[in-house]
């Protein structure tokens, strides 16, 4: 390596306690004559260091600008939308008002959507009413746990060897026939794959029965990005503003590359279409505790498109 660049942390690295008077170049120069010249198994060790992996107690603090302050104010708007709506039908509920969307009206009924109280009851409700039986397909809920889990386990297991002091005894581990299920959960996505299409595929007949052949295809996607953007809106607004300030450190300078990265690239994620260009990883969002899997959203919405284009095909 030339220097210090956005994939450094994958590297061995320590840490060193040094007056604030030391620059990161008389680091770098100090280890540099102590380790010497050393080849281990035809590589050579090179001592890197960047100011940016600098980090002291006096550093100035980042200013909230405007994407920032921008995301408050929408966080803190759905934030009193939830308290509102929760409140609400709380003192709904204690006073034993009923709910009648007829009655209440168009604004109420918005409103109760935010409640606390009336989504966390459907989360974490068990039953199937007697109008959904039919549709209710229990054993996802199954799959889409253990298959969350696995992708849990694989992206916990693929981060340990960069940061232990031996990986090449974590590489020889992954050899071992335990090891298998971990090693290769890559697999536990095409899970979800598999999910979308078949719920996609079963609404899609579901919609074609009820309207005798017909499908409307820019509705179908509207309603897709629609359902999506949201909450992946949310995901990314936070990561490019606000994540920056919950932490510091050293190791803090990758989460500052990751928050300009959304900055720079966020329209390419609102098109879902990141995944047609070339690797940056000065632009890609490619994070493995927050929004690396985000990928499976663009890569679901291209099979939706090519399926659609195979089924006007074979219909034409």
């Amino acid at each position: 390596m030339s220097g210090v660049g956005p994939y450094t942390f994958v590297l061995p690295s320590i840490s060193f306690c040094l007056p604030s008077s030391c620059s990161a170049d008389d680091l770098g120069k100090a280890v540099a004559q102590l380790v010497g010249s050393y080849v281990i198994a035809n590589n050579s060790i090179v001592t890197l260091t960047d100011e940016q992996y600098c980090f002291k107690d006096t550093d100035e603090k980042r200013i909230l600008d405007g994407p920032d302050v921008t995301v408050i104010v929408v966080l803190s708007l759905l934030g009193v939308l939830i308290v509102l709506a929760t409140i609400h039908e709380a003192y709904r509920t204690y006073c034993g008002i009923n709910f009648d969307s007829n009655a209440d009206g168009k604004l109420l009924s918005a409103l109760h959507c935010f409640s606390t109280l009336s989504n966390g009851r459907k989360i974490l409700s068990m039953k199937v009413s007697a109008s959904s039986a039919k549709d209710n397909f229990g054993c996802i809920h199954g799959i889409r746990f253990f298959s969350t889990c696995w992708v849990v386990l694989g992206h916990s297991w693929s981060l340990m060897p960069y940061k232990t002091m031996n990986p090449k005894a974590v590489l020889t581990d992954a050899y071992g026939l335990g090891m298998q299920t971990i090693v290769n959960g890559s697999v536990s996505v095409d899970t979800f794959f598999l999910m979308s299409g078949l719920l996609v595929s079963f609404l899609l007949l579901r919609e074609l029965d009820r309207t005798k052949g017909k499908f409307n295809v820019g509705l179908f996607y509207l309603h897709r990005y629609l359902r999506l953007t949201p909450v992946y809106a949310v995901t990314l607004g936070f990561v490019a503003t606000l994540m920056v300030y919950l932490g510091t450190g050293p190791n803090w300078y990758n989460v500052n590359l990751l928050s300009n990265a959304c900055r720079i690239s966020w329209w390419r994620q609102f098109l879902y279409i990141n995944n047609l260009f070339p690797l940056d990883p000065y632009h890609q969002v490619r994070n493995p505790t927050t929004t690396s899997v985000l990928f499976y959203l663009k890569n679901t919405r291209y099979f939706i498109v090519s399926v659609h284009r195979a089924s006007v095909v074979s219909s034409g």
